[in-house]
Formats: C-alpha cells, sequence, structure tokens
C-alpha cells in the first residue's frame, strides 16, 4: 500500500476558484484552514503541529510495518503451519481486501465522533490484530488476526492524512501530509529490520515469528495513550459540531499562542465551510449514474491510475519477497534477511528522492510514463534472471522496479486526484479509486503467488513477473491514451479540460454520445478550430447526444 489515499482528499495542490465555475461544479476553498504560517508570521510549523503530525503519521507507519514484516514472518509460517500457497496467499492478501471497508466506514466514523477517535479506533484494530497473530495456534486465528489488522489499516489510509491536513498550515500542508505515505515506507523498512535483527539474534523460528508480528502492538499503545493526553482534535471538526470555543484554544496552541493569526485563521476556517455548504455535495446517485462527460473521464482518470498503480506489483513484490529469494533465487537464510533489508532501505531512499524532486522536474505525464516502462522492464530484467538462473539478475530487477515505481507510480497516482477532482466529489471519487486499488492489490497478490507456486522446480519461475510486466505495459499504454498533464494546472483548468475531451472524445466515453462527425471539430488542444467557450461545452455534449440518439442514416445498398 504505497499510496496514500485521503492525501488525496485534502491535499491543497490548487487553489480554489469561485462558485459557479464553466462546468457547473462548485469548487470551494480546497483544503481545511490551519495556521496560516508563511503567509503571515511563520515558516515552520509550531511544536503542537509537528507533535500531531508525528502521532498521526506514527500510525501510517503501521500500514507500512504491516506489510513489510508479513513476508519474513510468513515464509517461516508456512513452515511452521504446514501453509499451502492458497493459505499464504489468501493470508497475504486479506490485508488489501478488509482494508476496502476500513476506508469506506472512516469517513463517516470521523465525521461523526472526531479525527482523534477515528485515529484511536484504528490503533485499536491494529493492537488486536497484531496480538491475535502473534499468539494464533493455527491458520484460522492467523487469518482473523490479519483480517482485523486490514480493517485497521483502511481506517489509517482514510483518517492519517485527513487528521494531519486539518491541522497544518496551508503553505506547509503538502509537505506534511507526505509525512504519511513516507511513514509507510519506513514502516515497511522497518519490518524488513526486524526481521533482520531478531534472525540474527533469535534461534527459534516459532519465537521469531510471534515476535515479528506482535511488536506490531507497541506503536499503536502508544498512539492510543498520546491520544487521549497529547492529541487535541482537529479545530475544522469542532467548528462543524458547534464548538467554535474548543476549537479556538486548539488553534491557540497550533498557532503559538499567536491571537491575530487565530483570528484570521478562523475566519479562514469559517468561510471554507460556509462555501463548502453552499457547494453541497454530490450524491453517489449523481457521481455514478448521472455524471457529466467529463466528470465520467475524471473518474476514470484517478480510478484507473489507483488501479495501475497495484498492477505492478508492489505489494506483492515487497510481501513475497523472502519467499521467491528463498525458494526459487535459492539464497541462504541470512542472504534472504541482508538482501530483503537492502532492497526495502533502498526503496525508502527512492521515495524521499522523489518526495524533493517531483515538483521540481518533469510533469505528472512524462514521470508515470517513464514509472510504468521502467517497471515493466525492471520486471523483464527480474524474469530473465530466473531463466538464465542469476541471482544478480533477479536482486538488479528487484532493485530497479523499487527504483521506477517511487519515480510516480507510488506518489503520482494518487496526487492526480488533488489535481483533478473538485472538492465536492474528491472524498467519493478518492473512495472509488481506493476500492479499485485494494481490489486490483488483493488479486494481484493471489495471482502472483499462485503463479509462482506452480512454476518449476528450477528455480526459472518467471510466471509472475512476466504477468507483472503485461500489466503494467497495458498501464502504460493507459496513461498514454487518457492521462493529461497536470502540473501547474488550476481545478479550474483541469474542469474545462476534461470536458473538452470528453466532448471530442465522447464516443469513448458514452454509448449516446458516438457519433463522431458531431464531435470530430471540437479541439481541446490548440488545433485548427479553437477551443470552444467553456459555456458552449454542454451544449456540444447535448449536440453530441440528439444526433446519437436521432435516426441514423440507412446504409448504401
Amino acid at each position: 500500500m504505497d499510496g496514500n489515499v485521503e492525501s488525496i482528499t485534502t491535499s491543497p495542490i490548487h487553489e480554489a476558484g469561485a462558485p459557479g465555475t464553466p462546468d457547473g461544479i462548485q469548487r470551494p476553498s480546497s483544503g481545511p484552514p490551519s495556521c496560516r504560517g508563511a503567509a503571515h508570521s511563520h515558516s515552520w510549523p509550531s511544536l503542537a503541529v509537528l507533535t500531531c503530525t508525528f502521532i498521526a503519521s506514527l500510525n501510517s507507519a503501521l500500514l507500512g510495518y504491516a506489510t513489510g514484516v508479513f513476508g519474513p514472518a510468513v515464509e517461516i509460517i508456512r513452515d511452521q503451519m504446514g501453509l499451502t500457497t492458497s493459505q499464504v496467499g489468501w493470508a497475504a492478501s486479506s490485508l488489501a481486501f478488509t482494508a476496502i471497508p476500513g476506508a469506506i466506514t472512516a469517513g463517516e466514523v470521523s465525521d461523526r465522533y472526531g479525527r482523534r477517535m477515528t485515529l484511536v479506533a484504528a490503533s485499536v484494530l491494529f493492537l488486536t490484530g497484531a496480538l491475535l497473530m502473534a499468539f494464533a495456534q493455527n491458520y484460522g486465528v492467523l487469518l482473523v488476526g490479519r483480517l482485523v489488522t486490514g480493517l485497521g489499516v483502511g481506517t489509517g489510509l482514510a483518517i492519517d492524512p485527513l487528521y494531519i491536513s486539518e491541522v497544518s498550515p496551508p503553505h506547509l500542508r503538502g509537505m506534511l501530509v507526505s509525512a504519511a505515505e513516507l511513514s509507510i515506507n519506513f514502516g515497511i523498512m522497518a519490518g524488513s529490520f526486524m526481521s533482520w535483527l531478531l534472525g540474527e539474534y533469535v534461534s527459534d523460528p516459532d519465537i521469531s515469528w510471534r515476535l515479528l508480528l506482535g511488536l506490531g502492538a507497541v506503536a499503536p499503545t502508544c498512539i492510543i495513550v498520546l491520544s487521549f493526553t497529547v492529541l487535541p482534535e482537529t479545530p475544522r471538526w469542532l467548528v462543524e459540531k458547534g464548538r467554535p470555543v474548543d476549537a479556538e484554544k486548539v488553534m491557540q496552541k497550533l498557532c503559538r499562542g499567536d491571537q491575530a493569526e487565530v483570528d484570521a485563521t478562523m475566519a479562514d476556517l469559517h468561510r471554507a465551510l460556509e462555501d463548502e455548504r453552499a457547494a453541497g455535495k454530490s450524491s453517489w446517485g449523481d457521481l455514478i449514474l448521472r455524471p457529466s462527460p467529463g466528470s465520467r473521464l475524471m473518474l476514470l482518470v484517478v480510478v484507473g491510475a489507483g488501479a495501475a498503480q497495484q498492477a505492478s506489483g508492489v505489494e506483492a513484490v515487497v510481501v513475497f519477497t523472502p519467499i521467491i529469494l528463498a525458494d526459487k533465487v535459492g539464497l541462504s537464510a541470512e542472504a534472504v534477511r541482508s538482501v530483503y533489508l537492502a532492497l526495502t532501505a533502498w526503496k525508502m531512499v527512492m521515495v524521499l528522492l522523489a518526495a524533493a524532486l517531483l515538483d521540481r522536474i518533469a510533469g505528472r505525464r512524462p514521470l508515470m510514463l517513464l514509472s510504468c516502462a521502467g517497471v515493466a522492464l525492471s520486471h523483464l530484467a527480474t524474469a530473465v534472471g530466473f531463466f538464465l538462473g542469476s541471482a544478480a539478475a533477479n536482486v538488479i530487477g528487484l532493485a530497479g522496479f523499487m527504483t521506477f515505481f517511487s519515480v510516480a507510480l507510488g506518489p503520482v497516482a494518487w496526487l492526480l486526484a488533488s489535481e483533478v477532482l473538485p472538492t465536492n466529489v474528491r472524498a467519493k471519487g478518492m473512495m472509488l479509486a481506493c476500492t479499485a486499488n485494494r481490489l486490483v492489490a488483493g488479486m494481484v497478490m493471489i495471482s502472483f503467488l499462485q503463479a509462482e507456486g506452480q512454476s518449476d522446480e528450477s528455480g526459472r519461475a518467471a510466471a509472475g513477473f512476466i504477468g507483472l510486466g503485461v500489466l503494467t505495459t497495458v498501464s502504460f499504454f493507459y496513461v498514454l491514451a487518457l492521462l493529461p498533464e497536470t502540473k501547474g494546472r488550476t481545478l479550474e483548468e483541469m474542469g474545462e479540460y476534461f470536458e473538452r475531451c470528453a466532448v471530442k472524445k465522447a464516443w469513448w466515453m458514452d454509448p449516446l454520445c458516438c457519433c463522431w462527425r458531431a464531435t470530430r471539430a471540437v479541439r481541446y488542444d490548440g488545433g485548427p478550430e479553437p477551443c470552444p467557450e467553456p459555456g458552449v461545452v454542454a451544449d456540444r455534449i447535448e449536440l453530441a447526444r440528439n444526433v446519437s440518439t436521432s435516426s441514423s442514416p440507412k446504409p448504401a445498398v
């Protein structure tokens, strides 16, 4: 789970436009105001903001730990409990499947009971799941523990970045929210490090895997204690619940007690909430059954990007690398632990590098194309290593995958939503993207391990990586065909772009708009016929619908 879900729903990548934009979608202020920061007097977050970010990010690290630690642990559990390949696959993938209801319900729970209590609920689920797995005496209890942990993963995916975004200064919100995603990768590396450490110093395998999984209960215990003693509720939620006095007290801490800054930020917060109420919320029926062509295309891009991220096989590779290195490459247990630690550490380095350079180099589209191509070639290199019987080629291919995935498929796949979806549909749009992401993750994990398990015994097990390479190649052409450049564009510009693009390519998107002759003259790329004025777009769409539903000409005899 290399992508952070709710960071998209709250990250203020673009400033909002005025209500009543040409595409008919209201776009209130993007992201909840917190301390105004650099816009006023401070260019660095207060200690209170850093503390809140650290605690919420610690919860995100649990997501990564649950992923990174299970691969080394399940390699031992498989031998201890005599698990089949299918049982291992379902135990691993169950985390992805049960994350879906966790993420879906987290929004409603956080709106009703508060962001802080939802953080506590996620930690309780992590704690319960870790203890169940650590003390499991059979596969059934292990699977239940994994399922409970999955609910915690889904809840954490939704609430961690949401909480951070609501306590962060606007000018630092992007950086602080990204701390949640970085923490996931840190958790993966921490899991591989603990695997190496316990493998070196704990000789009993049964104790080793139980400690690995049981250590996942330490951090949630700390989070629960800190949540009730240190962590405040967010000002936004308090204002929404009619508690402005409590909200101002929290804001005093977040803004270093600067009353002028507190007053200005509270005024921004009230104004943003009023704008959102005026804009209204999009219903599921409007979003799925009755979207405009432009909205439909937006959803296709965002949901497709979330699915493409997991189609690359990132979770399958992270979880099953220890098994592959031991069973297929033939490395010793000590070598497996060392190589796995090195690969996850390299992935962390590349994530940090990508975070630092993402907005300073090429746009989203070329980076996504480079990332997909690089991942596909890396999978091919790993597969060739199996055919050649070369452990070095296998490791190089895996390192290449970690590198190219971190370039764009990891961060950009989720960043796109904040740069495309208007605020009144962003939460629901990202819920769809999250669902697709988790479904694809689970299905890829099961399929990948089955392919590897059915490969020959000579160590040339390339089938799973060839399949991942094919899926990533499909993602490459998906990006090439549909993904626009979003860097540096406002939400208003992207909304107008998608409406015009949908008119031109309406025959792709809707059977009712299949008349190419009625839409082919509409250009959105500065061609011979200039782009129509935004107000004309809806007329062109309606024209396409009318023409396509009228009596069609009979074919010549």
